[in-house]
């Protein structure tokens, strides 16, 4: 009975493990709205302007629940519907939320430090990224 036992246990974790992947995305930037701090609007891009952010490349690893972005890697919670992780720096911080449904990444930053800036936000489309060789 505890060699049965043992061999389930075991093979419930092979079997778990077999579904963690690396997944490499390509975001393409679309839209952003960019507040001051009193709720102002301050500006809007579309994909296209000048001035507008650059697409992103994003790695996330579904084992160890990290992802990358740009060489820098945060922790990140994975639900059945969504991916979200955030990003704390001097001066700002950034919260992601990717939706694993229709692949569209959204991207809040908040500038409190910064005097005229208050809220920027983002939209991407992700869509997997193929390897060329």
């Amino acid at each position: 009975m505890k060699k049965l036992l043992g061999i389930l246990v075991l093979g419930l974790l092979w079997c778990n493990i077999s579904f963690a992947e690396k997944i490499n995305l390509v975001c393409e930037f679309q839209e952003s709205l960019h507040l001051y701090k009193d709720g102002v609007k301050f500006g809007s891009f579309r994909r296209g302007d000048d001035g507008a952010s650059p697409d992103k490349t994003i790695m996330i690893d579904t084992l160890s629940k990290k992802v990358k972005i740009n060489d820098f890697e945060y922790d990140a919670e994975l639900t059945e519907n969504e991916i979200n992780w955030e990003r704390n720096a001097q001066g700002f911080s950034i919260d992601y939320s990717l939706n694993r449904l229709s692949g569209e990444l959204k991207t809040s930053t908040l500038w409190p430090k910064a005097s005229a800036m208050g809220i920027t936000d983002e939209k991407h489309n992700c869509f997997k990224a193929e390897k060329k060789f």
